[in-house]
């Protein structure tokens, strides 16, 4: 397997990634804020979605 990706192959995966990312934090903030642990879903919202999961 070759650790070079065509350029095209590139630019969707990194759209295709930009586009997602908004969506999962808003989620993942959202389950936060339903089961009751605000402060966990203001420290995601903040910072934590940096971070591998």
């Amino acid at each position: 397997m070759s650790l070079h990706h065509h350029p095209l192959e590139q630019i969707v995966l990194k759209t295709v990634t930009y586009t997602l990312t908004p969506f999962v934090v808003a989620f993942v903030g959202l389950a936060l804020l339903a089961k009751g642990r605000p402060r966990d879903a203001y420290s995601w919202f903040t910072s934590e979605w940096r971070e591998p999961l």
